[in-house]
This record gives structure tokens, sequence and C-alpha cells, in this order.
């Protein structure tokens, strides 16, 4: 297994954590383990060790970069990735920055929505631009529906 896949392992387990607050990451990992969900190598056991026993000053590392954001607003998938790359920075020596960075950049496009890299008059204006184009194909009593990474749009009678 490359560096690569056991990143990308450490962040599936550390985004199940996201969703299953009760367990350790040690639980989730012996849990995936047993049923043989993933596979998890050395390397990637390091990484979800110094998440693991670091994760409130990764947290706090996190939360002092953020703007106008706080933790519990972002994508799951990005708060996922950035512990891992936080914690590939911090405590694993034996990996330059500049590649945990790049790493994590690669996990975010490959998990990631870009959506949170729009600000809100950009969201605002597309909402309006489909809404409209919605009432001129549909009708005006069409509605359309959002969602945060979709849209579905339906007629209302």
């Amino acid at each position: 297994m490359t560096r690569r896949e056991a990143r990308e392992q450490a962040f599936m387990v550390l985004f199940e954590k996201i969703f299953d607050e009760e367990s350790t990451i040690s639980e989730i990992v012996e849990i995936a383990k047993e049923n043989e969900l993933i596979k998890i190598n050395n390397f990637a056991e390091v990484l979800l060790k110094a998440v693991e026993n670091n994760s409130e000053e990764i947290d706090s590392v996190i939360e002092a970069n953020l703007q106008d954001w706080t933790i519990s607003r972002l994508p799951k998938v990005s708060l996922a990735v950035l512990r891992l790359a936080v914690a590939e920075i911090k405590y694993v020596d034996e990996v330059p920055d500049g590649v945990a960075v790049n790493e994590a950049v690669e996990l975010a496009k490959k998990y990631g929505t870009p959506l949170y890299l729009m600000d809100e008059d950009r969201i605002r204006h597309n909402c309006r631009v489909y809404k409209k184009a919605m009432t001129e194909y549909f009708g005006k009593d069409s509605m359309p529906v959002y969602a945060s990474k979709a849209a579905c749009f339906k007629r209302m009678y």
C-alpha cells in the first residue's frame, strides 16, 4: 500500500469518526479490520494515532485559522481532510509539510465539494440564476428546491 492509499484509508476512518462521536478512532479501526472493510498499514496507524492523541490541539489549530467559519459548519469531508493534514504536519516528522499539504489537496479534490469555495454572494447569485431559468422553462409556479451539494427541481401545481 502506498502512502497516498494509507492517507486515504486514514481519511475514511476520520470521516467515519465525525459521525460516530461515541467510538474512539481505535475502535472504528478495529471494527473496520474485523469486517474487512479497509486495510490499515503502519503509516495509516501513525496518522490516526496522531489525530486521536492530539485531537483537541488539532481542532484548535483549525479553528484558529478559520475565517467566518466554525468547525461545526465545515463540510465533514473538509474537516476530516484538515484534521489529517494538521496531524501529519505537526506530528509526523518524516513527511515534509509540502507533501502533507499536497496530499490533503488531492483528498479534497477527490472527495470534497467546491461549494464552500464560493462566497455567500456568489451562491445567492447562482440561486437567482437557477430560479429565473426554472421559471422561464417550467412556468411561474415552479419552485426550485436547493440542497447543499445538488439541486432538485420540482414543478408545483
